[in-house]
């Protein structure tokens, strides 16, 4: 999945819903078909969308993944192998009633355990499509003679995706985003830096603001 913002999100919402989609085998006739595989996504990063409608955000089940596992440390690639075969088959035993009561519900008795209603999946969507703008949210204050220095927070920024195993910004985009999020930068400031005004980090007092070093 690329990482630029969705813009054209009708085909991901054909494939999702009830509708006919349009196909054709290479050289040959076209055809109508109603999708029924699931469309998953392994990504560091949810893309930002520019679709905010009920009809977009009915559609995604989002699934974090917060550990890291390291072979040697917390991971055993090869566990399967070192299972005695009588626990595989204890497991598979323990699974066939789940089967059972799977194969014996409607179509329409389908839903994903921990399933969240459309304003809690638009919630966590926009929080992990958007995390600059939660990290700012979460770590500053606005302030009128507020000023955050930009390499300050590209360094901070940078470390918070980092320990989220999420992909990070370059100083190009993290201006982008910034502009987009409606913050102005100047290096009009004692320390003559490019920095962001209207906030400061929430430890910072106004004294730190503007004191010069030596």
């Amino acid at each position: 999945m690329e990482y630029a913002v969705l813009r054209n999100v009708e085909l991901l919402k054909k494939l999702t819903g009830e509708d006919l989609i349009r196909s054709e085998r290479k050289f040959k006739e076209t055809f109508l078909f109603h999708n029924y595989a699931k469309q998953i996504f392994i990504t560091n990063s949810v893309p930002e969308t520019s679709d905010k409608t009920l009809a977009f955000y009915s559609r995604p089940f989002l699934t974090e993944f917060p550990r890291k596992f390291e072979e040697g440390i917390n991971a055993e690639p090869d566990i399967i192998k070192k299972l005695a075969e009588d626990e595989i088959e204890g497991f598979a035993y323990k699974l066939i009633p789940i089967l059972n009561d799977l194969r014996a519900r409607e179509p329409s008795e389908f839903t994903f355990t921990n399933h969240k209603d459309i304003e809690k999946t638009k919630e966590e969507y926009e929080r992990l499509s958007t995390p600059l703008a939660h990290y700012i949210k979460d770590n500053t204050v606005e302030d009128a003679t507020g000023l955050v220095y930009q390499s300050d927070l590209l360094q901070r920024y940078m470390q918070f995706v980092a320990d989220k195993g999420g992909r990070g910004y370059s100083g190009k985009m993290l201006s982008e985003k910034m502009m987009n999020l409606g913050y102005i930068s100047n290096n009009r400031n004692p320390r003559q830096r490019v920095a962001y005004e209207g906030i400061r980090w929430k430890e910072q007092t106004k004294e730190d603001l503007f004191e010069i070093p030596e």
